[in-house]
């Protein structure tokens, strides 16, 4: 066999390990809870369809309906919250 075949080979063969490492790294949840701590978005709260719901998102929903409604100061409950989360959830599985 000549030398740049198997090198070629063993590349490919490279290459398919590792998007296949990467779909099984981005598929845990494990792993995309620590990402998100990692980068500031907080802690994995819900996953759809391969989307994330993380900390920062619900609070930052939360602040923009407590804004709409008129009321300025911060967030001091987890109920809101999780009233989100559980809306979102619904929105994704499309039953409103």
């Amino acid at each position: 066999m000549k030398p740049w075949l198997s090198i070629t080979g063993l590349c490919a063969i490279a290459c398919l390990a590792g998007i296949a490492c990467g779909q099984l790294t981005c598929g845990s949840i494990i792993c995309r809870d620590a990402i998100g701590v990692w980068l500031g978005r907080g802690h994995l709260l819900a996953l759809g369809y391969g989307r994330g719901t993380y900390e920062a998102d619900v609070q930052r929903e939360a602040l923009e309906l407590r804004d709409a409604a008129g009321v300025k100061d911060q967030l001091t409950d987890r109920e809101p919250a999780r009233r989100i989360v559980s809306v979102r959830r619904g929105r994704r599985l499309g039953n409103s």
